[in-house]
């Protein structure tokens, strides 16, 4: 099932988020596959995961991204190749290259 644009947004602004976190001092113009995946996995358990969870990233002991248990690995019901052709995307329009593998 297609991902909708309000979906579609929401994961590019957590995407950014993540990214923001990771790289703050880095240009990252291309990734591989493997690692946009990783990406999106640490969007979702950032999303996902309670306070108390080590896998939680925090600033100044806040969340950076907000909680929500209903945020889905697969949004929109999507499947993998659905899913992967929106990350794609989505990276792009941050300015970031996925690599076919």
């Amino acid at each position: 099932m297609k991902i909708n644009e309000t979906t579609r947004q929401l994961m590019k602004s957590d995407i950014k988020t993540i990214c923001d976190y990771h790289f703050k001092n880095i240009m990252i113009e291309e990734l591989s596959i493997g690692n946009m995946f990783l990406l999106w996995h640490a969007v979702y358990m950032n999303k996902q995961y309670d306070d108390n969870n080590l896998n939680v990233l925090k600033v100044n002991g806040k969340r950076i991204l907000e909680r929500d248990t209903n945020y889905n690995y697969y949004p929109c019901d999507s499947n993998d190749t659905t899913l992967q052709t929106a990350l794609i995307s989505i990276f792009a329009e941050l300015g970031i290259k996925v690599l076919s593998e």
